[in-house]
């Protein structure tokens, strides 16, 4: 199957840029996770996608997905992780799960204080894992998510760029 075989009323199209969304559990004994992963998981491995197609899946945080295959038909997986020791932990099995069937890994490090980026790179350095980059902590970006505003997003968007490039 190809993206033109979905139906539109499960598309979200907007600049190019379609979004399918898979579902999530919105309220109270709904039931297990486990058939929303089944298709998600069922249409990766047989989507066929077509010249400059790609798909990006954002799965929920933590490597539960990983026990589900959702991964199975994808062929590079981006652990992102925050700069602390829980979330470090989680990006290392991220990465050591994917590259155990077989996928490419990339690691994104996010909300770096400025003032302590030289002292993460030393903790990803000495753990033995080369980050794609860093997207630093700035405070306006973290006032208009509190109060759910657009950002002022020019400095993330050059970070992310430079990701992007170490990426591809």
């Amino acid at each position: 199957m190809t993206i033109d075989d979905i139906p539109e009323k499960y598309k979200l199209k907007k600049n190019g840029i379609e979004l399918v969304y898979s579902g999530k559990i919105n309220t109270a004994m709904e039931g297990c996770a486990c058939s929303l992963a089944s298709v998600s998981k069922e249409l990766l491995e047989k989507i066929k996608l077509q010249d400059k197609e790609f798909i990006v899946v954002d799965t929920e945080a933590g490597v539960e997905h990983f026990g589900r295959g959702i991964e199975k038909g994808i062929d590079t997986v981006i652990a992102v992780s925050e700069p602390y020791l829980d979330s470090i932990e989680v990006a290392e099995l991220v990465i050591k799960l994917a590259k155990e069937m077989g996928k490419k890994t990339h690691l994104i490090i996010n909300k770096v204080p400025f003032e302590f980026k030289e002292s993460v790179k030393e903790v990803f350095s000495k753990r033995g894992i080369k980050p794609a980059g860093m997207l630093y902590f700035y405070n306006d970006v973290y006032k208009s998510s509190i109060l759910g505003q657009k950002p002022k997003i020019n400095r993330v968007i050059a970070d992310m760029n430079e990701i992007l490039k170490n990426i591809f």
